[in-house]
């Protein structure tokens, strides 16, 4: 190829693409547009979240991916024009051969796409450096350039020039190359791992200041396929130019050399692909290892002491445990479980080897265990740590794509242990160490198990490393040791270049490491003073109300980017949070806060003095929010929408859920419940559930009715919103049916004395027949059919009665309230006659009890007011299930108080007066085709569930003033033009005269100024019987009272069918209401 005719053909090229109007139109976009973007979304012109510019690899992140977004756009357009431009020049006599002339050319586009490159790295530089807050590091510009720029530069370029030559037609070759590009950089770009994913944007791809790129080596191994891939169709496109070449075999070596390109690319995107494909097959081999070992007795570790060591990656460790067999009977098998990775070298008791076998993670010890019974095993393993056994709970889907901030367009790294030169972190979810019980249980996550250990690791030759882990620490120049005074659940071992500060108060000892080649945190933020963290620390215990007993020792640990955790509801944190350590997620890059504006508010106004503490005060109040909250707040700047992501730095529940275990294995869940219960005590609320419930409640309730609560643990399909919800549930019927068996504050107590004792597996057996010894109850077989038992039970509220006692010297006043239950299933109510100032869970005037299936009962309760009667009906076909009765006056001379069983108010159907409920079978909804046809794509029981401010179209709402016996519900919409309607229909068998009537319960969101009534209101009814019709105009435009029936007149109706239909005709500012329609015979 000769080098001069290129370089002619490539200068000239360069010269007509730089010349044309789209090139400068591609020009103003990179150069001005995302220099804007980039000063806008990380600049320092507004406040800016600190977790936008955090990592220096941030800003050239954001700035390379907005370039190839425009680039690659483009190359579209102007490299499918080259077929029709090349056959004109085909005519041309030059001494260029093809491959001179094809290379010159693609060269010379790729040219002027280039300086514009760097021309955009140059100044998105100068406003990284001089405009944001951000740290700073050219390397990786020219990292993103070579590796995410040039490889989809030629991949698209190869890809649209190859398509023009074979479809030779312009329009043809954009709309297939568009479609791609829209593909591969947008609706499937994260498809399959992230293997069509031209521009890596669903790969992570963030630098740590640390251990370097997240993820070096899978993705240097994509991207290079699109590399070759693009090499090898540019080089196949040539092969097609239609001019004669100056030699005869050069086309076919062509060909050759792309086709070797083009398959070498494919074979590594394939092997891309393949990699997890097994790495996902050995997660599910895994959970299937698990299930199939999973009756087997758990066995508890009294004691554990490791010895470890480790030659580069790999890990040599020496266990001596304790192993204790405390279930009821003999076991023949013992269950440990160990990395996969890590191969057990010997396994002995007493010096005697032990016959064994490993599968994957559980390891089953040959040897028989009668209860109580206690043996000493050492182990001796070696291996790479395997990371495929971490978070076997999580789904494929979220495990590899763990954003912190669905906001953000970073992905970061998903290590879950590393074992490397300078830095080493292992957890008890990967199972480093041999253990009793597993980190999950993956078939029934809610349903994991606990061990109490007393450790004592020992790190033989930690050389310049600084290592960390639980425990009193004792070191020298060859070893350093960690010995537990108290028993853990599990340890964890961290080791790197850290810096120390302490923090001492007491008993209390604080720590922060932090990698020394970079601050903790921002540039502009001084490490906030020590006594206002122990503060807060103690405001945590305090609010949350844990003991007083903070641990000896507390490590905030600072870790790379590469390192994920995810939350999991059962734990209410993430592995992030362990028992003394606290692991923080480098330079606190994942957190939303903004230092920098922080202190330029103040500078601004002419407070510079104090800015510096301020920023600090802010920090630390930040930090303690991080560790004090199940859920933090997020802002999307852009859409302008907020919302509360789970958080995974909670460390709560290390301090008071993780000091002991209520262990059944009957009823696995119990240890969740119990603690659930007290959490919610120390926080009451009691009118909860008045209002109108969540979709996923709805779905829970429904779910219930055909499922047990064991069930729904293991049930893969159950969504976790849908699970938690059932769990809450679940819980208030567990407290609510104690408390009706003694005291509500006696269960507490009783929860509490049991909690008290840390550090310990509580079997709730035990706590079974204490309950049984104390309150003369056997509660046994009620757990057994509240976890097994399917169906939910239905309450009718048949009299409710309120009264002055007639003669009481106290002037008390009556509440008789009586209770249906038609159902084969035993409902659990809460019922409150009570001042809402002195509301709480152990008031004397709330009272608990089970209605049994197939009974009524008469409740009969006293106070010294007239105050509301609030009926909870828990599990149940009630919604909403919290209700405020709307009692009917009567006097009374009975002061007695309790439960009696009464007969139930027989139904008497009468054909004088007919109702037609929105929840009953005459009741329809009438929408337009669009509608019709996404309802096909909607969940029935959520598909109208929505909230006032959306309510465009019929929306279900939920509340104890609107009409119903069980279901207490009405249709509202946004008004219209009457293309949306409600039809109410009944058959008439005995001709009149009928009055009807039409309920209207008050809907209003004040938010958005949305009423059902006021601003000349109004509702279009239209009567229809036989070939009749009469329309009614409802007006409501003055105020009316909650719940009222107006007439919309009298009517001669004959027998057969009539309706009322309602259409949604109204203005922008108005409900459409649509609840129950009534028709009273009056002749």
């Amino acid at each position: 190829m000769n080098l001069h005719n290129v370089n002619t053909i490539l200068t000239h090229e360069a010269k007509i693409q730089g010349r044309g109007i789209l090139f400068k139109i591609l020009a103003g976009l990179v150069i001005g547009g995302i220099t804007y973007i980039v000063m806008i979304y990380q600049g320092n012109f507004h406040p800016v979240s600190w977790q936008k510019i955090a990592m220096p690899s941030y800003i050239p992140w954001i700035s390379t991916t907005l370039l190839n977004l425009i680039q690659n756009l483009f190359i579209i357009f102007r490299v499918s024009g080259f077929y029709k431009r090349w056959t004109a020049e085909n005519l041309e006599v030059h001494q260029a051969s093809n491959s001179e002339w094809m290379t010159g050319k693609v060269l010379g586009v790729i040219k002027v796409l280039f300086i514009l490159d760097f021309a955009s790295i140059g100044i998105t530089s100068l406003v990284h450096i001089l405009l944001t807050g951000s740290p700073f590091n050219i390397g990786i510009y020219l990292f993103y350039f070579s590796t995410l720029t040039i490889p989809s530069t030629l991949f698209y370029t190869g890809f649209t020039l190859l398509l023009s030559f074979l479809t030779r037609h312009k329009g043809i070759t954009v709309l297939i190359a568009g479609i791609l590009y829209l593909f591969t950089s947008g609706v499937f770009h994260d498809y399959w791992n992230g293997t069509t994913d031209v521009l890596a944007i669903s790969i992570p791809n963030i630098f740590s200041n640390i251990t370097g790129h997240v993820n070096t080596g899978y993705y240097l191994m994509h991207q290079g396929a699109f590399l070759l891939l693009g090499t090898g169709l540019i080089s196949l496109a040539t092969a097609r130019f239609n001019r004669i070449p100056n030699r005869v075999k050069a086309p076919g070596r062509i060909r050759l050399a792309g086709g070797i390109a083009t398959l070498v690319g494919i074979t590594l995107l394939a092997s891309y692909r393949i990699h997890f494909v097994k790495e996902s097959q050995k997660r599910q081999n895994h959970v299937e290892i698990f299930a199939r070992h999973g009756n087997i007795p758990s066995l508890q570790i009294p004691e554990h002491q490791i010895h470890f060591s480790r030659e580069g990656s790999i890990v040599n460790a020496t266990s001596e445990l304790y192993l204790k067999n405390p279930n009821p009977g003999k076991v023949d098998t013992l269950v440990l479980f160990l990395n996969p990775g890590l191969k057990i070298n010997s396994l002995k008791e007493n010096g005697k080897e032990l016959p064994f076998k490993q599968e994957g993670q559980v390891t089953l010890i040959f040897h028989p265990l009668e209860t109580g019974q206690e043996i000493k095993l050492k182990l001796r393993y070696s291996g790479e740590i395997d990371e495929s056994v971490a978070y076997l709970d999580i789904p494929d889907k979220l495990f590899y794509k763990p954003k912190d901030n669905p906001f953000l367009p970073f992905v970061l790294g998903k290590r879950t242990a590393i074992v490397e030169k300078d830095f080493i972190f292992l957890t008890p979810e990967v199972m480093w160490y041999p253990s009793a019980v597993p980190p999950v249980n993956p078939m029934a996550p809610f349903c994991s198990g606990k061990d109490f250990t007393r450790f004592k690791l020992t790190v033989e030759n930690p050389g310049e490393l600084i290592f960390l882990s639980q425990g009193k620490e004792e070191k020298n120049k060859k070893q350093v040791s960690f010995h537990n005074e108290e028993p853990l659940t599990g340890i964890s071992l961290c080791a790197g270049k850290f810096r120390k500060k302490n923090i001492n108060m007491g008993k209390f000892n604080a720590e922060f490491y932090h990698f020394e080649k970079q601050p903790f945190f921002s540039n502009d933020l001084k490490i906030v003073t020590t006594n206002s963290i122990i503060e807060e620390y103690r405001d945590i215990l305090h609010f949350n109300n844990l003991p007083d007993n903070p641990p000896f020792k507390l490590m905030l640990v600072e870790t790379p980017l590469s390192i994920t955790s995810f939350f999991r509801p059962w734990k209410k944190s993430s592995d992030f949070a362990q028992p003394e350590i606290f692991f923080w997620p480098e330079r606190g890059a994942t957190f939303n806060v903004n230092f920098k504006g922080l202190k330029n508010v103040h500078e601004k106004k002419g407070d510079p003095s104090m800015s510096d503490q301020r920023i600090q005060d802010h920090l630390r109040n930040y930090l303690i929010f991080q560790i004090n909250r199940e859920k933090i707040f997020h802002e999307d700047e852009k859409k302008h929408t907020n919302s509360w992501e789970k958080n995974k730095y909670n460390i709560c529940p290390v301090l008071f859920r993780d000091t002991c275990f209520i262990q059944s294995e009957e009823f696995p869940i119990m240890d969740i419940m119990i603690k659930n219960i007290l959490e919610e005590e120390a926080h009451f609320s009691f009118f909860t559930g008045g209002i109108s419930p969540s979709p996923e409640t709805i779905f829970a309730l429904n779910y219930l009715d055909k499922h047990s609560l064991e069930e729904a643990l293991q049930d893969k399909k159950l969504s976790e919103n849908i699970l938690l919800e059932i769990i809450h549930y679940k819980k208030r019927d567990l407290l609510h049916y104690l408390s009706s068996c003694c005291r509500r504050d006696s269960v507490i107590n009783l929860f509490r004395e049991f909690l008290s004792n840390p550090y310990q597996i509580i079997s709730f057996e035990k706590i079974i027949n204490t309950f049984k010894e104390r309150f003369n109850t056997d509660i046994h077989s009620f757990i057994r059919s509240w976890y097994r038992e399917k169906g939910l039970p239905t309450i009718i509220v048949q009299e409710t009665q309120r009264g002055k006692i007639e003669g009481d010297r106290l002037n008390r006043y009556a509440a008789h309230i009586k209770l249906y239950n038609p159902t084969d299933i035993n409902a659990i109510i809460r019922i409150s006659f009570e001042d809402i100032r002195y509301w709480g869970p152990s008031s004397p005037s709330i009272r608990y009890h089970l209605i049994p299936a197939h009974s009524c009962k008469l409740i009969k309760m006293t106070n010294d007011n007239r105050y509301q009667i609030i009926l909870y009906t828990g599990i149940s076909h009630n919604i909403p299930n919290q209700l405020q009765l709307p009692p009917i006056p009567f006097s009374t001379k009975d002061t007695t108080n309790g439960i009696f069983d009464c007969e139930h108010n027989k139904s008497i159907i009468s054909n004088k007066e007919l109702t037609v409920d929105n929840e009953d079978e005459g009741f329809s909804l009438i929408e337009p085709t669009h509608e019709r046809i996404n309802s096909l794509f909607q969940n029935k029981s959520t598909r109208y569930n929505d909230r006032a401010y959306n309510a465009n179209k019929w929306t279900k709402l939920y509340s104890f003033i609107y009409y119903g016996d069980v279901v207490k519900s009405v249709f509202y919409k946004i008004g219209g033009k009457g293309n949306y309607k409600a039809r109410w229909e009944t058959t008439i068998t005995e001709p009149g005269e009928y009055e009807i009537f039409v309920y209207l319960p008050r809907v209003e969101n004040l938010q958005n100024n949305l009423y059902s009534y006021g601003n000349g209101a109004k509702q279009h009814y239209l009567i229809e019987y036989k070939k009749e019709t009469h329309e009614v105009i409802l007006d409501l435009s003055k105020p009316y009272s909650f719940n009222e029936w107006f007439s919309l007149g009298t009517f001669t109706l004959g027998s057969g069918k009539t309706s009322v239909t309602l259409n949604d005709k109204g203005g922008p500012k108005q409900f459409i209401v649509a609840d129950v329609i009534k028709w009273i015979k009056r002749k």
